[in-house]
């Protein structure tokens, strides 16, 4: 499937089958960008290993399964649980995208999952507290398949719950990784600040590219 850029100022909705809408959250549905790197800097310390950059890690490591990060960064695999365990404590930090809930309740009548790598504890801990439970008929995590993004395992075990096929859903993301797991499953792809099929700024662009009401 090719990625082409294209602007939502100029462009008419998806003219295709759309039976679900997968969601990205961190990035995409709330910034948890600086909670994050404050866990993961607090784990390498506590664990002897030097701090990172917040620009380095927003461009080097942003948005793969922390798994892979670790071993990215070559350091101890213990190194994951003390970031996990970290992150709960700079929930403070979570704040969800201006957006975000308006935009969910205008596509109620969508089948909707969350698909993230972030752990379930933590996800579902995030999703009352900004209560966001209601929008969703799934939620999918990095805990409840093998391998997570940027492989596709994710959208599947999703599309398998919400009774749909992947390539008849859109996924929205904010990362290179969303855009190869998409990409991998067939999916339709919004990148939010990043290429992929349709590039939009923010999420109230959605309502231009995804007709309110499903055609056939």
């Amino acid at each position: 499937m090719t990625s082409t850029t294209r602007k939502t100022d100029t462009d008419q909705m998806i003219k295709k089958r759309i039976d679900a809408l997968l969601f990205d959250m961190d990035g995409v549905l709330i910034n948890s960008v600086a909670a994050w790197w404050h866990a993961l800097n607090e784990a390498l310390i506590h664990n002897k290993y030097p701090a990172i950059t917040k620009d380095e890690f927003t461009k080097r490591y942003w948005g793969h399964d922390l798994h892979d990060t670790l071993a990215l960064m070559k350091v101890d695999p213990r190194v994951l649980d003390d970031c996990n365990a970290l992150y709960e404590t700079y929930l403070d930090e979570v704040v969800l995208f201006p957006d975000a809930k308006e935009v969910l309740t205008y596509f109620q009548s969508y089948p909707k999952s969350i698909i993230t790598n972030t752990p379930r504890f933590l996800t579902e801990k995030i999703m009352r507290t900004l209560s966001l439970e209601s929008f969703f008929d799934a939620v999918v995590t990095g805990d409840d398949v093998g391998k997570g993004k940027p492989y596709p395992d994710i959208i599947y075990r999703a599309c398998n719950i919400l009774k749909v096929e992947s390539s008849n859903t859109v996924l929205i993301g904010d990362t290179q990784s969303d855009i190869t797991a998409g990409h991998a499953a067939q999916c339709t792809i919004i990148g939010v600040n990043i290429e992929a099929d349709y590039t939009i700024s923010s999420l109230a662009h959605l309502k231009k590219l995804i007709p309110k009401k499903q055609f056939f």
